[in-house]
């Protein structure tokens, strides 16, 4: 996955979340490193998920 692409989907996926609410509990965070690269942070609801099975 080039890294514009993975901004679009990223990008999609928050527009499609936002509700008027959501983003103002949930969301994502970037932050870069020391030694180059990232830190990616997504908060989630995660009552929109299925429970895992045991």
């Amino acid at each position: 996955m080039k890294s514009s692409n993975a901004i679009e989907i990223i990008t999609k996926w928050y527009q499609i979340k936002c509700d008027g609410q959501w983003e103002h509990e949930f969301g994502i965070e970037i932050k870069n490193i020391d030694n180059p690269g990232w830190c990616i942070q997504i908060k989630e609801d995660k009552k929109n998920y299925p429970s895992p099975t045991k």
